[in-house]
């Protein structure tokens, strides 16, 4: 599509609605929560929601740490394309925070 005639929020949400409407198996979901107005994201965490609770795997990519912490139950922590740092989302959460405010000092 051309940038002219489709802008990247409404191909995020296209693309959105096509992979959750077909009901994978496993979803991957690329910062698609950040991208839309109040109503699209709250439809789109509420489709979120509900995929969990039929315990599909979802990989959710995010920098919102906030939303990590809703609706993930592992992390992994990525620096420059290598694994920094596994395991529950509030250990990963707390230690990346930790490191990023050492890192500020």
């Amino acid at each position: 599509w051309s940038s002219d005639v489709c802008s990247s929020d409404l191909r995020a949400r296209l693309g959105f609605s096509v992979a959750t409407a077909v009901d994978p198996d496993v979803l991957l979901l690329d910062e698609v929560l950040s991208t839309g107005d109040a109503g699209f994201k709250e439809k789109s965490r509420a489709r979120v929601v509900e995929l969990m609770g039929r315990a599909r795997a979802i990989v959710y990519v995010t920098h919102d740490l906030d939303s990590a912490a809703e609706f993930c139950t592992r992390a992994i922590e990525l620096e420059k394309g290598h694994i920094v740092n596994e395991g529950t989302t509030s250990a990963v959460v707390k230690e990346y925070l930790r490191k990023t405010e050492l890192g500020r000092r």
